[in-house]
């Protein structure tokens, strides 16, 4: 991330989140569901330093433990929202990726148009 001025070079997460929406080229609302799954496949499965982001991700978000935290309603809640996002992750890697012009299936590498 980027730091910003100052004595003790503080990151510029505003900075960095443009930065980030930069590299979609388009409206980062409009990310096809073919090349989402192909760029996460391709991110966090082709590589062992991705499958070492993908094994922590997973991890942090208590996906093969219970959210449950006795007595604490709002630490349930908190894991509970941790672990949604994990899921979130799997099921965008393991999810049929599906071309959203042609509603047809894509096999892996299809060419998808902007997304490459």
């Amino acid at each position: 991330m980027r730091r910003s001025g100052g004595a003790k070079g503080n990151p510029d997460p505003v900075a960095f989140q443009e930065r980030l929406g930069r590299a979609f080229g388009v409206d980062p609302r409009r990310y096809p569901a073919a090349a989402l799954h192909r760029d996460f496949r391709e991110a966090l499965t082709r590589t062992a330093r991705g499958q070492r982001v993908l094994h922590k991700i997973l991890e942090w978000g208590h996906v093969y433990q219970v959210s449950f935290v006795q007595g604490d309603p709002y630490g349930t809640a908190f894991r509970d929202g941790e672990r949604n996002l994990a899921l979130r992750i799997l099921a965008a890697l393991n999810a049929e990726a599906i071309d959203d012009r042609a509603g047809v299936a894509m096999t892996e590498g299809a060419d998808d148009g902007d997304w490459d």
